[in-house]
């Protein structure tokens, strides 16, 4: 039994939730960062698992398999799409997504860093509010993206809001 295994029985199953914000190239959790964290958890014999799958095996319509971990992300930002979604599908890893559905637009889905890359650097999420507030919402996953992100990555997307409270405007 693994330590992981061992202090889940001990804590009666708990499954921890983690929440990731921006994944990007210039931040405090670059592509390459992010990357660890999924490998470390895969050490550690944690499976990546959805909150659908969670919420089963709080109602007791499913057991926990083994060490189990979600993953999230709040916003959606484009960064998300971009970098972090590749991290997770190069690992066979799954997360749930949570978008702003006020700056979800119509667009056809960027392509990916394990595609082509992205075309222009994603900025930080404070620039990406202020350009949001203004109507300009490129930094955000587009209509496109979050059905790809469900239908062809295998990931989750949820509601996180509808405008989000503009926290990160000065």
């Amino acid at each position: 039994m693994s330590l992981v295994s061992l202090a889940q029985s001990a804590l009666g199953g708990s499954v921890p939730v983690l929440c990731y914000h921006q994944v990007r190239p210039g931040s405090g959790m670059t592509p390459d960062k992010f990357g660890s964290h999924l490998d470390l958890l895969a050490r550690m014999g944690l499976e990546s698992i959805s909150l659908e799958h969670l919420l089963d095996i709080v109602r007791g319509r499913r057991p926990m398999a083994g060490p189990s971990v979600v993953l999230t992300f709040d916003d959606c930002t484009l960064d998300n799409w971009g970098h972090a979604v590749p991290e997770l599908l190069r690992r066979g890893m799954r997360a749930s997504f949570f978008a702003i559905t006020d700056f979800l637009v119509p667009g056809k889905a960027r392509p990916r860093s394990d595609q082509r890359g992205l075309d222009a650097p994603v900025p930080p999420l404070g620039e990406i509010m202020r350009m949001a507030v203004k109507g300009r919402c490129e930094g955000f996953m587009n209509h496109d993206e979050i059905r790809a992100m469900v239908r062809e990555a295998g990931m989750e997307g949820y509601s996180h809001s509808a405008a989000h409270q503009a926290c990160f405007v000065s």
